[in-house]
């Protein structure tokens, strides 16, 4: 119960390194497909990329990905102005990340929210960590080689190079403890 994945990106590589039912994609996921109006949320596993016709740039009408009922699909990614986002899914995961959250204030865990890579220009996850860690009075270690300042009132520390430099960095200096 150590660990969540709270994160921005949509390509499932969280899921592929083995964090499966532990990780919060707030942005939602090129692995899944929803309605265009946005009705359900379905696995994309099944979506074959069609021939683009190189004289057109179109792909045919047939060869659009569908849902199970036929409705043509889009990826369940949530877009900039994005009115019809399904979040169902994305809910279900942030409801289980507040009952992770909920269950470390109740047991005094110590916390330490390790965050990787995230920047400014979307700072749904910087706020996210920053709030995590003042809420739950655990230290933030922000790796980022350009975003990399902790806001005054938050416990931190700040690493300016890129995540696996950061990582390295510090599994090094473990292994000389």
């Amino acid at each position: 119960d150590g660990h969540f994945v709270f994160t921005s990106n949509v390509d499932g590589q969280f899921q592929c390194a083995g964090f499966e039912d532990r990780v919060v994609e707030c942005h939602g996921s090129i692995h899944h497909l929803q309605s265009l109006d946005g009705g359900g949320v379905e696995p994309a596993d099944a979506v074959q990329f069609a021939e683009i016709d190189s004289a057109t740039l179109r792909v045919p009408e047939d060869s659009l990905p569908r849902l199970s009922d036929g409705s043509l699909a889009r990826p369940n990614i949530l877009m900039f102005g994005d009115m019809h986002w399904e979040s169902s899914r994305t809910r279900r995961q942030q409801l289980s990340f507040a009952k992770w959250v909920h269950s470390l204030e109740h047991n005094g865990s110590r916390v330490l929210v390790v965050e990787l890579g995230a920047g400014e220009a979307v700072p749904t996850v910087r706020r996210t960590s920053e709030i995590l860690a003042k809420r739950l009075g655990g230290t933030l270690l922000r790796i980022n080689p350009r975003d990399s300042h902790i806001p005054h009132g938050i416990r931190g520390l700040s690493l300016a190079c890129g995540a696996l430099e950061g990582l390295s960095l510090i599994d090094r200096a473990l292994a000389s403890l």
